[in-house]
């Protein structure tokens, strides 16, 4: 089963926290004029983060393994697109192992951000518990790996907040840091 079934085949409340944030597969014309045209980096953000449409056109090219979604926030019985992921799985048979964060061996990752006007509510660190929740839940057998630049302290932080350890594992100039699932108990 690929990763994309994976995902699929979670429960639908999985995509949801009590946090009034969801997640919403990018499907639409719509929703993706939203990731690409109303979500929006900061400038010091741009040289950091990867812009949706670079990982909409991973998604497109390996569509599998890579998953894009929206990122809602509740508030006031509205729902607002405040951000944008992709769930990804690296290193499957169908993708060139120069994709790979590292020396092939397989993991799950995510791309994300935040929309520069939603910054500082909270939306980044709830998206991120979901998004940890939902690979774990998706593929528990495998590490989460994420690579940040070293100058995005934010990040580091934040991944490290999450129960990640940065790694020795560098991506180029980029750190590495690993998160490892636990097993459920049988």
């Amino acid at each position: 089963m690929n990763f994309r079934q994976r995902l699929h085949d979670l429960p639908k409340n999985l995509f949801a926290d009590n946090g009034g944030i969801f997640l919403k597969e990018i499907t639409s014309e719509d929703d993706l004029a939203i990731a690409i045209f109303d979500l929006s980096l900061s400038p010091e953000q741009q040289a950091m983060v990867n812009p949706a449409s670079f990982s909409i056109g991973r998604a497109y090219l390996f569509p599998e393994n890579n998953v894009p979604y929206l990122i809602y926030a509740t508030e006031g019985g509205r729902k607002i697109p405040v951000g944008f992921i992709l769930l990804r799985f690296n290193c499957s048979d169908d993708e060139i192992s120069s994709d790979c964060l590292s020396a092939n061996t397989p993991s799950t990752t995510w791309s994300y951000f935040i929309s520069e006007e939603y910054q500082g509510n909270g939306y980044g660190v709830k998206a991120a518990r979901l998004a940890l929740n939902l690979l774990s839940e998706a593929a528990s057998e495998y590490p989460v790996k994420l690579s940040t630049e070293q100058e995005n302290k934010k990040a580091q932080k934040l991944y490290t907040k999450l129960g990640f350890k940065q790694s020795e594992e560098k991506d180029g100039d980029d750190l590495i840091f690993i998160y490892t699932p636990t097993k459920p108990k049988k």
